[in-house]
């Protein structure tokens, strides 16, 4: 605590008012738990859960700021010479550095997601879907802290690209159902020409999905668990199948064993020649998807790695996606990065909220290596 506190020499009642708020910022689930009811998912003002959460990332920086400053001057002093900087400067350096990435991982909390247009060229895809447009949408996560407001803005933006489908993969909620309902209302109000087709993700599992199925029916969701749905343009047929997560072995072993994630169940008497999409909540089974003839997987769940130093821990248990396009042969791979943002770890560094624009268009090419959009990593 002395490199935090003692350095710039406070009076003592001020030393035990920034640890006591230290420690209350720190304890911030704890917190949440007490008065909240839920540690991840409090049902409190939604302005407190801000605050708590801005206080947290900030003490989060402040703490990795002052561990790395006191390394590189440990290395610098003994492979050249000491450092003669002032205890106040080192505390005001990383205060800055601190409140600047808090401001830069969280300004997803108050800026609406980024559109990114994909131009997917697909070489199975009928000439009659040439140009087809889907909208991506993943990981909504509606929650205390991420109201109705914030879904209409979601849903208003989608609706402005004019999409012959949306497609949404998993993660809608967090919270009771009853509660959650009213928040994800506004999707109802989402535009496409053939409808909207959704899967389940993992959180979906944790807050008892049975008891929302109805609810996703009477907003006009298709949800595709372990089943498909066809589409037709002229002779032409595209086959979007959706899978439901592992998360659903947390529910009876009777209700698991049945709807346990499955590309069998989910193209069975699905009709020869169909285009075959699959969404599927996690980038992985990309083997399983390309034995099932799936042309285009679209998947969430990584978040993008949150920030740069998390990537390479994401892409390692996701079958090293993180987010952006995969090809692999003719199976294309689009991971969205999230549209909305979990509550239980609310920071984004350089990795933005994303609605995905896919346009596809027919290819007589077949890239049989795999090649990554340029967003892929950064």
């Amino acid at each position: 605590m002395k490199f935090f506190i003692a350095p710039m020499r406070l009076k003592p009642m001020l030393n035990r008012a920034i640890a006591l708020s230290t420690m209350t910022v720190a304890l911030k689930f704890i917190w949440f738990w007490a008065f909240g009811g839920d540690a991840f998912v409090p049902e409190i003002p939604s302005s407190v859960i801000t605050v708590m959460n801005l206080a947290e990332t900030a003490l989060f920086f402040y703490a990795g700021f002052s561990v790395s400053l006191f390394i590189a001057e440990s290395l610098y002093s003994r492979i050249f010479k000491p450092i003669l900087l002032s205890n106040l400067i080192r505390v005001v350096l990383v205060t800055i550095c601190a409140i600047a990435f808090t401001v830069l991982a969280t300004r997803d909390c108050f800026l609406p997601p980024e559109i990114i247009e994909q131009k997917l060229e697909l070489t199975d895809l009928p000439a009659e879907f040439d140009g087809y447009r889907i909208v991506h949408l993943s990981d909504l996560h509606a929650s205390p802290s991420s109201r109705s407001d914030k879904i209409s803005k979601i849903v208003e933006l989608a609706n402005s690209l004019n999409p012959d489908a949306v497609c949404i993969t998993g993660d809608f909620y967090d919270g009771p159902p009853e509660r959650r309902a009213l928040d994800l209302e506004p999707l109802s109000r989402l535009k496409s020409q053939d409808g909207v087709f959704a899967c389940t993700g993992n959180h979906e599992f944790y807050w008892n999905y049975c008891r929302m199925r109805h609810v996703f029916s009477s907003l006009g969701i298709k949800m595709l668990e372990n089943t498909h749905a066809i589409l037709q343009r002229g002779n032409a047929k595209m086959i979007i199948g959706g899978m439901n997560d592992f998360a659903v072995t947390n529910f009876p072993l009777d209700y698991a064993s049945q709807h346990f994630p499955s590309l069998e169940a989910t193209y069975c008497n699905a009709p020869p020649g169909g285009f075959r999409v699959l969404l599927f909540h996690r980038p992985v089974l990309i083997d399983d998807a390309q034995h099932h003839e799936v042309r285009l997987q679209l998947s969430g769940h990584t978040h993008g790695g949150c920030m740069p130093v998390l990537r390479t821990l994401v892409k390692y248990f996701n079958e090293g996606h993180c987010y952006g396009l995969y090809r692999y042969g003719n199976l294309a791979l689009y991971n969205n990065p999230g549209t909305g943002q979990w509550s239980g770890f609310p920071l984004r560094l350089f990795s933005r909220c994303e609605i995905t624009l896919l346009v596809l268009k027919r290819s007589d090419e077949i890239n049989l290596k795999r090649r990554k959009c340029d967003t892929d990593g950064i």
